[in-house]
């Protein structure tokens, strides 16, 4: 993964922002461990900006 973007609200609180780092800690970890979707699955998700 080069790029990991995330719209985040200045309101959130500091419990949500800790969540918010341990989801992306751990989905990097999962990246890690799994490695990045295969060809086949990645044609399946959808790309327009409504999703």
């Amino acid at each position: 993964m080069k790029i990991l973007r995330a719209l985040v609200r200045e309101t959130l609180s500091r419990e949500q922002i800790d969540r918010l780092t341990q989801d992306i800690t751990d989905a990097c970890r999962t990246l890690d461990d799994k490695g990045a979707a295969h060809g086949i699955e990645r044609a399946q998700t959808q790309h327009g900006t409504g999703y």
